[in-house]
C-alpha cells in the first residue's frame, strides 16, 4: 500500500515540475505581450480576452475538476501574468 502512495506520489512531483515549466513559460510570453501592449499603449487587462480564455479552459475541462474550481485557479493565473506584463519583468 505504501508502495502505491509512493508512486503516486512521484507522478505528482512529476506533474508539479511540468506545471511550472509551463506556468513560466506563459508568464514569459506575457511579458512579451505586455511589451507590445506598452508600444501600442493598449491596457494592460482586456476583460473580454480574459472571458474568452475562462470559456475556453471550462470547454476543455473534462474533469475531474469542476468548472468553477479550474475557472478560480485561471484567474489567479490570469492576474499572476497581468501582473507580469504591466511590471514588464518575468523574472
Amino acid at each position: 500500500m505504501l508502495m502505491n502512495l509512493n508512486i503516486l506520489r512521484r507522478k505528482i512531483d512529476i506533474l508539479d515540475a511540468k506545471i511550472v515549466r509551463l506556468l513560466n513559460e506563459r508568464a514569459r510570453i506575457a511579458t512579451i505581450i505586455g511589451e507590445e501592449k506598452r508600444k501600442k499603449n493598449i491596457k494592460v487587462r482586456d476583460t473580454s480576452r480574459e472571458m474568452q480564455v475562462l470559456k475556453r479552459v471550462t470547454i476543455l475541462n473534462k474533469g475531474p475538476l469542476p468548472d468553477k474550481l479550474l475557472e478560480w485557479i485561471y484567474k489567479r493565473i490570469i492576474n499572476a501574468c497581468s501582473k507580469v506584463q504591466k511590471d514588464g519583468n518575468c523574472e
